[in-house]
């Protein structure tokens, strides 16, 4: 397993895609994307692997470029009280610099949620290819897509596997129209 810490997990593959900021379970863990944020994220890349190979040669998580806007533990449980960075926390220039030196081997960049999304004109490069995505949380996931199946008939496992694919399938489809900077 490559070396990872709560909020970065180097990887192997050129396409890094960024979060919003650990919490209590990354901190644990000392993953990036643990709980069910990260099972989505599996989900979504079984869809991304069968769909894309080339672009996501990996179906496993930590095989990609992770990391998070801001590199804070946050968490409401914490003195911090709250689970997001502001906007001026993601923008400040060290922790810009944190992130372009933590993506500088990847072309392709996806970011994940409103505050990442904040980045895109502040990281955009000549051949960057910038993708911005709805965070893949479940209350992001939920907002964002609906299952259109029996409620009865489907289980809550089901339904989270069916938003992730929906949210990989945004993706293929939002990287097919992206330009490269």
């Amino acid at each position: 397993m490559p070396l990872t810490s709560a909020h970065f997990c180097r990887g192997t593959v050129p396409v890094a895609f960024i979060f919003i900021a650990p919490g209590e379970i990354e901190d644990a863990q000392q993953h990036p994307i643990a709980g069910a944020t990260g099972s989505n994220f599996d989900h979504a890349l079984e869809h991304l692997h069968g769909a894309d190979p080339a672009m996501f040669p990996s179906k496993y998580r930590y095989d990609y470029r992770i990391t998070n806007s801001y590199s804070d533990i946050l968490s409401s449980k914490r003195g911090n009280g709250r689970t997001e960075p502001k906007v001026s926390e993601v923008k400040q220039a060290g922790n810009l610099a944190r992130i372009k030196s933590e993506i500088a081997e990847c072309a392709t960049i996806i970011l994940c949620g409103k505050r990442p999304a904040a980045l895109c004109k502040l990281l955009s490069a000549p051949g960057l290819q910038l993708v911005r995505m709805p965070h893949i949380g479940n209350r992001s996931l939920n907002h964002q897509y609906s299952v259109e199946t029996e409620y009865g008939i489907c289980t809550p496992t089901t339904r989270r596997v069916d938003r992730a694919t929906q949210w990989a399938k945004q993706l293929i489809q939002a990287l097919a129209r992206a330009d490269v900077a």
